[in-house]
């Protein structure tokens, strides 16, 4: 089958996609919507922080050239750096794997006046001014799960669909798309007839990092799993409170109707896949995102960046923990100026570190039935992240059997594989159980209790659920067997060598 996206004509137009942010993250966080405009696609991003990148030793300089335009703008910045903050010693000693992690912050900008902070108004500036702080800055953005969720809940929120302004009332969508043609509304308990899987004697345990909600309690994560990765004693990725944790209870957004949270469990759901895949894969669970699917880039970055630096750590001898060999990223944004992203800002240039570090990542390209790049995603084929280094594999869905590729998902040149991601049976924390109710229900004393299932009841540990989300982490899988089938690497340049054959095998396999 041809992609009838590799054929487009090169003066055709995208396929503009929708792409959603809920209410309940533009409360945790100040977020603006840019709807797509001349020289510019549409995003999502912090409205009062910037993202810089560069060294350390620089900060002044640039903080300098920072506040003089920010009181132009009748703003205030302050500038806080990204990820742990004391450096190993395998990257203080220097050398060129030390060189590959990239010094970033985060620019908080508060308001000297009346009126409120823009970030993208102050980037703008910057960059018309021609300062030399400018292309070291960058939005910090919002990314979304690829994962569908139900169609109850959140009617309000921001986003853009396409040049029609922006979207309110629609029901929550799952970062990408609306409910997407051809995928189930969301998630829904299923019943798993089989053992747990098991892994073959004689093979090593390729670590996988999962960066997403967590992990829950299942019976298939008793052992083999990090579940409270750190850094030189300090937690890498987020942590929540039980009851503010998708991954336990799953109720952090509406507690007074008890409904659980749209990505309730994705994390848990993710790993499953990877489990199934390769028993021996050891199982690195980062939170970074909230039970709404919503991810901050900057608490994305400062994950990737402390994840990094454990690896070299690892690499180095100071540490038991062995190095890092595929990190899953089940979420993205739309960018809004795609052709000027590089490797030495933002998000791409921690994933670009961990790249040359020998580390493969894999992204899914998102759910928004279009053709315009979702990054992280994007970043592999278009050239960004993986040049040198271990690669940057983005994955589509492809409905069961593999036939076709899934209507929802995003597709184009620059996605590189599919994987089957619409209605996949995977694992669901045993803990989630909402207040939704059976339709029927009966209790007659001759007879067994009976009723109708309750749709939001996971104690069977199991679910089905749709999305580029669960394409993404089925390569993983695939890629953490065929690496485990073979002599573990020591060597970067060998660890690069072993992952890009293993993902160019695995990815010719994949196209339809």
């Amino acid at each position: 089958m041809t992609d009838p996206a590799t054929t487009r004509s090169p003066r055709s137009p995208k396929v503009p996609p929708a792409f959603h942010v809920p209410a309940t993250a533009a409360q945790r966080w100040d977020l603006r919507s840019l709807p797509p405009g001349p020289g510019h696609d549409g995003t999502v991003y912090v409205a009062d922080r910037l993202l810089l990148a560069g060294a350390r030793e620089d900060r002044s300089r640039r903080a300098s050239e920072l506040r003089s335009l920010a009181r132009d703008s009748a703003v205030e910045v302050n500038i806080t750096p990204l990820g742990s903050a004391r450096q190993s010693r395998a990257v203080a000693r220097g050398g060129e794997l030390a060189e590959r992690v990239p010094p970033q912050s985060v620019v908080q900008i508060h308001p000297s006046g009346p009126g409120t902070p823009d970030a993208w108004e102050l980037l703008t500036r910057a960059q018309e001014a021609g300062l030399a702080v400018a292309p070291q800055l960058s939005l910090d953005h919002v990314l979304m799960a690829a994962g569908y969720a139900s169609g109850v809940g959140y009617v309000s929120g921001v986003g853009y669909v396409s040049g029609v302004g922006y979207v309110s009332g629609v029901g929550y969508v799952s970062g990408v798309g609306g409910a997407g043609p051809g995928a189930p509304a969301g998630k829904i308990p299923v019943s798993w007839p089989g053992e747990r899987p098991r892994g073959k004697q004689g093979r090593w345990s390729p670590v996988v990092a999962v960066l997403d909600t967590g992990l829950g309690m299942h019976p298939w994560f008793a052992d083999n799993v990090t579940r409270d990765p750190k850094i030189d004693g300090r937690p890498i990725g987020l942590r929540f409170a039980p009851e503010q944790d998708p991954e336990v209870h799953g109720i952090t957004l509406d507690p007074v109707n008890g409904l659980l949270d749209p990505m309730a469990g994705h994390g848990t759901f993710v790993a499953g896949i990877v489990r199934a895949a390769c028993p021996e894969a050891h199982l690195v669970a980062v939170p970074v995102m909230h039970g709404d699917g919503s991810c901050h880039e900057a608490d994305l970055i400062a994950a990737l960046t402390d994840l990094h630096t454990r690896h070299l750590q690892s690499l180095a001898g100071e540490i038991d923990d062995p190095p890092l060999d595929i990190v899953n990223l089940s979420l993205g944004y739309y960018h809004e100026t795609p052709n000027t992203v590089t490797d030495e800002t933002g998000l791409m240039a921690a994933l670009s570190a961990l790249s040359a570090s020998g580390v493969t990542v894999v992204a899914s390209a998102g759910n928004g039935a279009s053709d315009v790049p979702f990054w992280p995603a994007a970043a592999g084929s278009r050239g960004v992240v993986g040049h040198g280094g271990a690669p940057l594999v983005s994955v589509g869905s492809t409905n069961a059997g593999r036939g076709k590729v899934s209507h929802f998902s995003n597709t184009g040149g620059w996605v590189r594989t599919y994987r089957p991601g619409a209605g996949v049976v995977s694992t669901m924390p045993i803990t989630l159980d909402g207040a939704g109710q059976a339709s029927q229900s009966g209790n007659g004393s001759a007879h067994p209790r009976r009723g109708t299932p309750d749709l939001d009841d996971f104690s069977s540990g199991f679910g089905l659920w749709s999305g580029t989300s669960f394409s993404a982490p089925g390569l993983v899988g695939e890629l953490a067997s065929a690496l485990a089938a073979r002599q573990r690497p020591k060597d970067p340049q060998d660890r690069i060598a072993l992952a890009c054959e293993a993902a160019d095998q695995l990815c010719a396999e994949g196209v339809p």
